[in-house]
């Protein structure tokens, strides 16, 4: 029994860690095993039969005074037991957080930052003491401490890779400035994006500035990539000529930006725009298209929207809707059922922004019930939210011969229509009302008498 305890606290990762603390503080969860313990859900089988595995077991309990005695006695277990001593440093009861500040006072720096994901997250906790901080900063500042903080900027755990650098930068920024090029070249987003709020810092020369916009001017996620044109542009370090090549950026951050400066030098953006669409354009210009032109340039977009390649048929699609506006309802319905998902599901969007004419809502709730697949049967019970009994006529055909994954679509979305019943005052038309109350058999008992109070207290439609 021992040995479970130990090999399953082994076994746990930090979120893990977290995740039971979680479990403590929720008596709902909790078994009872005897000797005054109380225990997570799934912990241990049976009673722990040796010190350390009681204290292990015991530091999970819901008895504060049993999670005391287990800070203290695990002490003697570090740094095996470092894990769950830091997690009691955000224990609800003074007495426990003391034992365990006090059992974590010969911490060394390696077990902090092993851990350094799981002891971030809790000297953000409200409810530890700052002794906790403290005793991380004791430890961590140290020489011994930096280069284990160094060493853990490399670490496979991302959230200990951020504690790292941010700790750094507070703790030895002269030291750390000239290594924020390494920061802005991680695969994590946050941590590029923090090293790019430092180009401004004072104690950040002309050298790392460049390097860092430079580094962040080719990033895949646009917001960034914007953030570093702006500071380029700002350093000087960016032209018109790398301005007007940023016209065909697939971000609308990057584009907006572009557009922004272009304007400011007097360049006509959407001529720019419709030389390129003469020869052959990238997204970007096909969205830049629909940002800066007017409607008469919608006819430019016209072929694209045939195009063999989905992501030029989405990108004109959305083009398309932003010069026309509710012109482009029929553009979008041609392309609801797109043989790409992803241009499907742009003209669903597209099309959910405005009322539809009433041969669209016809074809509309015909699809729910005939279309050719479960996904154009979806994507015609969405489109029929705005209009509460062709909604629920939709489910309800539907759910014929439904398989589990439509299903399960359909009850959230008869859950939904029940949500929006409250503001429904008039009935739906004797044919439909018909085949409403025909097709009741389909949903479970409270479904069916939520739907039939509603037919009841509505004013018939005139």
């Amino acid at each position: 029994m021992a040995n479970e305890v130990l090999q399953r606290v082994d076994q746990l990762t930090d979120e893990d860690i977290l995740s039971l603390d979680r479990q403590v503080r929720s008596w709902s969860e909790y078994v009872h095993w005897g000797h005054g313990h109380n225990l997570p859900r799934g912990f241990v089988a049976e009673q722990p039969t040796t010190v350390q595995a009681a204290a292990a077991a015991g530091s999970f309990a819901v008895s504060g005074y049993t999670r005391e005695k287990a800070c203290r006695c695990l002490g003697e277990f570090m740094p095996w037991s470092f894990r769950l001593l830091v997690i009691r440093c955000s224990d609800w009861v003074p007495q426990v957080r003391a034992a365990a500040l006090e059992s974590l006072k010969g911490a060394r720096a390696d077990a902090i930052t092993a851990h350094l994901g799981l002891v971030a997250h809790l000297t953000k906790d409200r409810s530890r003491s700052d002794a906790f901080d403290e005793l991380v900063e004791q430890v961590l500042r140290d020489d011994a401490g930096l280069v284990e903080l160094i060493h853990a900027r490399r670490s496979a755990d991302v959230k200990s890779r951020r504690a790292a650098w941010t700790l750094l930068m507070k703790w030895r920024p002269e030291a750390t400035v000239p290594d924020l090029v390494e920061a802005a070249r991680d695969g994590d987003v946050w941590l590029r994006q923090w090293a790019l709020s430092h180009v401004r810092d004072a104690g950040v020369d002309s050298a790392v500035r460049h390097e860092l916009v430079a580094a962040l001017r080719a990033d895949p996620v646009g917001r960034l990539r914007a953030h570093a044109f702006s500071l380029g542009i700002e350093l000087g370090e960016i032209d018109d000529a790398s301005l007007t090549v940023a016209l065909s950026d697939r971000s609308s951050a990057m584009r907006s930006l572009v557009h922004q400066h272009l304007r400011a030098s007097g360049v006509d953006i959407a001529a720019t725009y419709r030389a390129r669409l003469e020869r052959q354009p990238a997204i970007g210009d096909l969205l830049g298209l629909g940002e800066t032109g007017n409607t008469d340039d919608a006819d430019r977009l016209t072929p694209w929207l045939r195009d063999p390649r989905a992501r030029y048929r989405r990108a004109a699609l959305i083009a398309s809707g932003r010069l026309l506006g509710d012109r482009a309802i029929r553009l979008a319905a041609q392309l609801l059922h797109d043989r790409s998902p992803s241009v499907a599901r742009t003209a669903t969007r597209l099309l959910a922004r405005f009322d539809l004419p009433t041969d669209l809502i016809e074809q509309l709730q015909d699809q729910a019930s005939h279309g050719k697949s479960a996904a154009i049967r979806r994507r015609a019970v969405i489109l029929l939210r705005p209009y509460p009994w062709r909604w629920l006529l939709a489910i309800l055909r539907c759910l014929d011969g439904a398989d589990n994954e439509t299903v399960l679509f359909l009850q959230a979305e008869l859950a939904n229509w029940h949500l929006r019943s409250a503001r429904i005052s008039t009935g739906p038309p004797p044919t439909h009302e018909q085949e409403i109350r025909a097709r009741l058999g389909s949903v479970d008992d409270a479904s069916r008498r939520a739907i039939k109070f509603v037919l009841r207290t509505s004013t018939p439609p005139r």
